[in-house]
């Protein structure tokens, strides 16, 4: 729905959870990106999460590089645990540690 109303946006979607919905469909939860710009290559990592049975905990994480008038521009997003500061500091670690290869791997190609 959100896409049908955002023409002339690529829309980037991330799925954390994806389970039959009981109605012959499915019901997703995660995080999405919706640029104007020109989208290189996309990632979705999903986060770390605590044990549990219900599948509203999961986090992933959508990063993609758009083209923009300055160059290349790393765009993320996701949402971090709610209930819990201890994971919270768990999955913002595991995005520090996704930034810091990324910026070694662009590093790594000039």
């Amino acid at each position: 729905m959100l896409a049908a109303g955002l023409p002339g946006y690529t829309a980037l979607f991330g799925a954390a959870t994806d389970v039959p919905d009981g109605r012959s469909g499915r019901s997703q939860f995660g995080n999405a990106i919706f640029s104007r710009l020109p989208v290189g290559q996309v990632w979705r990592h999903l986060l770390p999460g605590r044990p549990s049975r219900t599948p509203q905990h999961a986090a992933v994480l959508v990063e993609a590089v758009v083209n923009a008038d300055i160059g290349p521009l790393r765009v993320m997003t996701t949402h971090l645990e709610y209930y819990s500061q201890r994971q919270r500091e768990i999955q913002i670690d595991a995005i520090r540690r996704l930034h810091a290869e990324a910026c070694a791997w662009r590093r790594g190609c000039h």
